[in-house]
């Protein structure tokens, strides 16, 4: 009879085929589509969801805690993506969004039990093996991290920055070819200043210091920044051009005075040139900064070093 009935409607005039059913979704999904995520707040908050058929609900959910999410309101977010996921324990969009802003605020044990269920569900889902290859790096587990890197770029192979992230990894692993092949992937899909500075470095770790140094002046040009300036003049320091290292950090300097690590290069510069007052002033002012802690801390060394010299 089902056939019989459809066969009978497909034969109708267009005019008298019953219209199709409108997506009630879709002034939401467009809305969203075009960042306004308060506009989706309000059509979907305060039982909306509820109100639209049930075909919509779970895509609805989603839509509205990615809103609140993108709009800043993160535990908003996660309640209703929490909500969604009980009502929808298996849908691979609920459970990725909620994976997601977990993993995004930092606890990614519950996270990555969220990415381990889709993965259950589906293997080869690109995103959630990318979340747990970001959360086994963090835990150090590099092997793993690569494996999961390795299953994303499967299904998502066009992705700079998955490319990048997958390059970090294995240079973290100390695989430096796979590394810079990964690294070069990425500059292929978009030539953009971070996979420059990455390749740069491992170049550098690699022993060209000549490609490093070209590829350090195209990340340069492509986005100047005085960290950049900071990093040219340390790589001249270590080459034992002292010279044009001190014009580099001067450089870095004028573009940034509070850089720490042109002050530390020029405070280095000082003490070969045995003017530690200069020096000691540069040396303070890294050691007081916080947001390269690592300088904060050698510079510290090095000033309990000149202090000890002073005093024999």
């Amino acid at each position: 009879m089902r056939a019989l009935f459809l066969a009978a409607v497909l034969s109708l005039p267009a005019a008298a085929q019953p219209p199709l059913r409108p997506e009630p979704l879709t002034p939401v999904e467009d809305a969203f589509a075009a960042g306004r995520f308060a506009d989706v707040v309000r059509a979907l908050q305060d039982g909306g969801v509820s109100r639209l058929p049930r075909r919509s609900r779970a895509r609805a959910y989603d839509l509205l805690g990615s809103s609140h999410e993108r709009l800043g309101q993160t535990e908003m977010a996660l309640r209703v993506y929490q909500l969604a996921q009980g009502l929808y324990p298996k849908d691979i969009n609920i459970l990725s969004g909620l994976a997601g802003i977990l993993h995004r605020n930092g606890l990614d044990q519950r996270a990555q039990a969220h990415y381990e269920r889709i993965l259950a569900i589906h293997p080869n889902n690109s995103a959630a093996n990318r979340g747990l290859a970001e959360i086994r790096r963090s835990q150090g587990l590099l092997d793993e991290s690569a494996a999961h890197f390795e299953r994303a770029l499967d299904e998502t192979k066009n992705d700079a920055g998955l490319w990048r992230d997958y390059g970090e990894t294995l240079a973290e692993e100390k695989l430096l070819d796979k590394a810079a092949d990964a690294f070069r992937r990425s500059l292929a899909i978009a030539r953009g200043p971070d996979a420059l500075l990455d390749l740069a470095l491992l170049e550098r770790r690699r022993g060209d210091r000549a490609e490093a140094s070209r590829l350090l002046d195209e990340a340069e040009r492509s986005q100047p920044e005085p960290a950049l300036a900071g990093l040219r003049a340390l790589w001249l320091l270590e080459d034992g051009q002292t010279a044009r290292a001190s014009a580099a950090a001067e450089a870095a300097l004028r573009a940034d005075a509070l850089d720490p690590l042109a002050r530390w290069v020029r405070a280095s510069v000082a003490i070969r040139s045995g003017n530690l007052p200069a020096a000691r002033a540069d040396l303070e002012a890294a050691a007081a900064q916080q947001e390269q802690p690592f300088i904060a801390q050698i510079s510290a060394a090095m000033l309990e070093q000149i202090a000890q010299g002073s005093r024999r």
